[in-house]
């Protein structure tokens, strides 16, 4: 979301994204429908509302603080 609210996946995003993958599904804190998120290579539009919504923003915050808290 740092980037407009814009999937911006240059070249170099892209390659790696291939390699290694960018999703949160190891997160403590998950949904009640346990959706995981995963970026891909080809993804356009916002991040935010297209890819997610603002209660999947706030279970990944808390996931960072259960995280960071051990």
């Amino acid at each position: 979301m740092g980037h407009g609210n814009r999937f911006n996946i240059t070249g170099a995003g892209k390659k790696h994204l291939l390699k290694c993958t960018a999703h949160y599904g190891d997160s403590t804190v998950k949904g009640p429908a346990g959706t995981v998120f995963e970026a891909k290579a080809n993804f356009t539009g916002l991040v935010l509302f297209d890819f997610t919504d603002p209660a999947d923003v706030v279970d990944l915050l808390q996931s960072v603080e259960v995280y960071l808290s051990r």
